[in-house]
Order: structure tokens, then C-alpha cells, then sequence
């Protein structure tokens, strides 16, 4: 007889589980199949979700869960969707009780402590960590509280729109590479999926205790300021490396030339970006960030940097971080990029330029910009290098 725990996938918790609704062997598993199996632990155990039925499919196959043909796990996310129903007379209701069905519905409980705190303890529990009442930190995409010593990110379910595992699956691959590469970043703590109402992914990091640069910066003496460009540049130097086939790569040629955002410019400056974008030399390509941002760099009372969410994370070449370093890091003052951007002036503004036209965001940058300052929207790109290189003088 062939014991449940010398199956691929299964280790001693699922065995119990398995033995405890009467499948107490391989053949037993492999008779009853994936997912009767799966229905049978699902009625017992309400918490077991799509993951584990992956996991007896691989056991039943003989591979690693995520082996899995994208077919098969098809095939298995529509089982799984048909076990949910109603909640029955004596059944738990489910952690998540707000309705997600479009992206205008995530944005209205994406922030809400209330909302997702009984999600979050169960999370937290999953994982063996501490819980603590959650607060609020600065909105981005996704649910992201501080717990405690901890903070969790709980990504948007499909239902909102967008297809969220990548994400997920970017982020926390991009983690473990900063961390590799010694970029100063919170340490991964748990990353996972629960089904819910929904199916929502989580990462889990070290809250770090440091404030947002863009405010830090904007307070800061000319000699912090100068401590702080000299850090961003070893960061960089450490981030910006190769690492080819650590997430799947992006067309950013065209992702910039249909983005919708060019939308929010003149006619004029939209066909001029499209334009410089195609010509742009995309080689070498490297991990950036792609988001520095002053609310995706935190400061500690020492003044040292700390990299946060890298879910804009994606291969391109290096020079694609200087569209959010200098218009939203820095807001474009002349102080600081002055000491970022060394002798050569006039290149360093041609590479922004690049960078805003390749950039997802570039557009907003644009037009944001001149408004911040107010000043008449950019009609072209020489209206922005203008701009740019006023700031030098």
C-alpha cells in the first residue's frame, strides 16, 4: 500500500486531513481522483483552497503541483469556482464580506481596516504570526495594512478586473532578488493564496519605521539631500542588475506606444513620444523597479534608504527609473537633480526624456508637471526639455 506521504505534494498535515475523510492511501487517492478528493476535504475542511486541489492533482499525476498544464488548472479553478455557494444554515460566513465585482467596487473597500481585518487575522493565523489590529497605510493598488511588527499586502481578486497572480507572483520573485542582491528592502516574512469570497493572494514583509521620502526630502538640509542621492545611486547600482527569466518580460515598445494615458496629452506631444519610443535602444535590459517614487522609498532617523512595493517591478533598460526619480521623487527641483545627474546635463535630460516616453506613467509625469508648478501644459517634448533643463541653472 502506498503511503500518502511518499506522494508528491503531500506532506504530513494534508495526510491527516486525507486520512481523517477516509483516504488513508495512494490507491485509495488515486481511485477517488483529484477532485472528488478535493470536494470530500472542502466539506471538512472549509479553509483548504485551490492550491490544495493542485496538489492532489500533481500527487495523482506524480508531479509538483506547479507542473500543472495551464489546461488542467483550468479545468480545476472551475471545479473549485463551482464548490462555492450560499452559505448554509450553520456553515461559517465567509472573512470578506464586501462584494467585488468591477474595479470601481475595489477601490470603494480597498483601504478598509474593517473589511479586511477578519481576512487578515485568518492569514495570520495560516502562517503562525502574531496579529494585531491593522492601520492604514499610504493607498496604492492593493489592500496594504501595517500589523503590528508586520506589514501585508492583499492583492485585488479577479473579480475587480485584472488577472492579480502575476502580480503576485512578480513581487514576491523580485523580493527574493533584492534581498539576494543586497538591496536595502523588508524582509519577506509569508506569501501565499486563501479562498475566501474571493481568491486573494498576500505577501507579508517587516514594517520598516522610516517616513516617506518625498516629505522627508522636501524638509531635508542640502547635505542630508546629498547623503540621500549618494545612497539612491549604490541602490541603484545594486538593483539595476541582469536577471533574465526571474519574471516574465513585458513589451514595453508596445505598451508604450497603445497606452491609453497618451490620452491625457496634446495631440502634438502624444505622436511625438509614440515616435522617440520606437526608436529607443531597449538593450541591455536589467530588473528596475520601476515606480521610485517618494512613497516607495522610506527614510529611517539615520537617514538610510529602505526600497518598498515592487509590484511595478519589470526588466528593461536602466535608464526607465529616471522618469519616476525625477518627476515624482524629486518633483523635478533643481537641487537634487543637480546632484544626481553629474556633469553632462543635457544627456541626462535626453535620458529622462526616454525614460518618460517608455514609461507606463510617463504621460501623467507630463502633464503633472507644468500643473504642479503652474505653468502652461507641455505642447512637446522641447517644451519638457526646456523645462528640465531650466531647472539646472
Amino acid at each position: 500500500m502506498e503511503k500518502l506521504t511518499s506522494m508528491e505534494n503531500i506532506g504530513r498535515g494534508m495526510s491527516e486531513k486525507l486520512a481523517a475523510i477516509g483516504i488513508d492511501s495512494g490507491e485509495s487517492l488515486k481511485a477517488l481522483g483529484a477532485e472528488a478528493a478535493f470536494a470530500k476535504l472542502k466539506a471538512r475542511y472549509s479553509q483548504v483552497c485551490l492550491v490544495h486541489l493542485y496538489a492532489l492533482e500533481g500527487a495523482v499525476c506524480h508531479l509538483p503541483f506547479d507542473s500543472l498544464s495551464e489546461s488542467r488548472k483550468k479545468e480545476l479553478k472551475a471545479f473549485s469556482d463551482s464548490l462555492k455557494s450560499q452559505v448554509k444554515p450553520g456553515e461559517k460566513a465567509p472573512l470578506f464580506q464586501e462584494t467585488v465585482k468591477n474595479w470601481e467596487d475595489w477601490g470603494r473597500v480597498f483601504q478598509s481596516k474593517e473589511a479586511f481585518a477578519p481576512l487578515a487575522r485568518e492569514i495570520f493565523r495560516r502562517e503562525g504570526l502574531p496579529f494585531a489590529p491593522l492601520t492604514g497605510l499610504t493607498p496604492g493598488t492593493n489592500g496594504v495594512f501595517r500589523s503590528g511588527p508586520y506589514v501585508v499586502k492583499i492583492f485585488f481578486p479577479k473579480e475587480a478586473g485584472p488577472d492579480p497572480r502575476p502580480d503576485f507572483e512578480n513581487e514576491a520573485a523580485v523580493c527574493g532578488r533584492l534581498a539576494q542582491q543586497g538591496v536595502p528592502t523588508p524582509a519577506l516574512a509569508a506569501q501565499g493564496v486563501i479562498e475566501d469570497a474571493y481568491t486573494f493572494y498576500y505577501l507579508i514583509t517587516r514594517f520598516f519605521p522610516g517616513k516617506e521620502a518625498g516629505p522627508w526630502l522636501a524638509s531635508a538640509s542640502s547635505k542630508e539631500q546629498a547623503a540621500f542621492v549618494g545612497q539612491l545611486k549604490s541602490l541603484l547600482a545594486k538593483l539595476n542588475q541582469p536577471a533574465e527569466g526571474l519574471i516574465p518580460p513585458v513589451d514595453l515598445l508596445k505598451r508604450a506606444v497603445e497606452n491609453p494615458r497618451l490620452q491625457a496629452l496634446p495631440p502634438n506631444l502624444r505622436e511625438e513620444m509614440a515616435q522617440r519610443a520606437k526608436g529607443l535602444n531597449l538593450r541591455p535590459s536589467v530588473l528596475v523597479h520601476g515606480d521610485l517614487t517618494g512613497e516607495n522609498l522610506l527614510v529611517d532617523a539615520e537617514g538610510k534608504l529602505t526600497l518598498i512595493d515592487c509590484a511595478d517591478a519589470c526588466l528593461a533598460p536602466a535608464f526607465y527609473e529616471l522618469a519616476p526619480i525625477v518627476f515624482e521623487l524629486f518633483q523635478c527641483r533643481g537641487g537634487l537633480l543637480r546632484l544626481f545627474a553629474g556633469e553632462d546635463r543635457e544627456s541626462f535630460v535626453e535620458q529622462v526624456l526616454d525614460a518618460v516616453c517608455l514609461h507606463d506613467f510617463g504621460a501623467h509625469m507630463l502633464r503633472d508637471a507644468p500643473l504642479r508648478e503652474g505653468l502652461p501644459p507641455f505642447e512637446s517634448l522641447m517644451d519638457a526639455r526646456r523645462f528640465l533643463l531650466e531647472k539646472f541653472r
